[in-house]
């Protein structure tokens, strides 16, 4: 599969397993992928199983939640490369399950800096270079948690709903330009969770008095979903679709 024969993408947060088949996805449809994590580890991880899968990939260890650092990442990948095409932005770091009313500064400034901050300032470096090259697609991936209000979910999906808004804001401001921008809600399947693993008890407890969570297909989703979603918002067969929000579920969000 080659659609994106040729294009150079970015792809954030990739030692994660929603991040990393984001990237094995864009670059098993031809893309070179520039794999960005915090963690340098996790970074090169996620190159290395690139190149495995006969991909070509490089790995960033960059905080994107420092305005300075993508700054100057983005930019050394444009220099490097000549272009940058696709830009996948991953949040995905689960809440500590606290009540709006009890949750510490800290930890809502965590989650905002982990997902939002880190979305806005990495569509801001890479559109920059998209709008005046004429062309691009930029790819934020949330929560579909921003259908549900649980209780103790708040941090996570205000944050989740935050990314959603700047997708239909930056998609108005740089459509002229040729780029567009689209979202992907995804659910726990997909590695989108408000809460820690094995949190059973607090999930319970969230979504009392709601339906009941969950998919309606009873296909397991997985991680490696999401990329055949992102490959299409990529590449040309999207063309005409932006500001949008595609939920990735399994059902289990079905808003008007």
């Amino acid at each position: 599969m080659t659609a994106l024969a040729g294009r150079v993408a970015i792809v954030t947060r990739a030692g994660s397993d929603p991040g990393r088949a984001v990237a094995l996805a864009l670059a098993g449809a031809g893309a070179r992928v520039c794999c960005l994590d915090a963690d340098d580890a996790a970074a090169k991880a996620a190159a290395t199983a690139v190149a495995d899968a006969g991909g070509s990939a490089d790995a960033y260890a960059t905080d994107t939640g420092n305005g300075a650092e993508i700054d100057a990442v983005v930019a050394a990948i444009a220099g490097a490369e000549g272009r940058i095409d696709v830009l996948c932005t991953i949040a995905a770091e689960p809440g500590d399950g606290s009540l709006l009313e009890d949750i510490a500064t800290a930890e809502f400034d965590r989650l905002f800096r982990a997902g939002f901050k880190a979305a806005m300032l990495t569509c801001r470096a890479a559109g920059r270079v998209m709008t005046e090259a004429g062309h691009g697609s930029i790819i934020n991936v949330s929560s579909a948690i921003i259908d549900i209000p649980a209780a103790r979910t708040g941090a996570y999906a205000i944050t989740a709903a935050a990314i959603d808004y700047l997708t239909k804001v930056l998609a108005r401001e740089v459509g002229g330009q040729g780029v567009r921008v689209n979202a992907i809600a995804a659910g726990p399947a997909q590695g989108f969770s408000p809460f820690p693993a094995g949190q059973d008890e607090l999930a319970a407890a969230a979504y009392a008095g709601l339906p009941e969570p969950g998919p309606v297909l009873t296909r397991e989703g997985a991680p490696d979903d999401l990329g055949g979603l992102a490959v299409f918002l990529a590449g040309d067969e999207s063309a005409s679709l932006t500001g949008q929000t595609i939920r990735l579920s399994g059902g289990w969000t079905m808003p008007w």
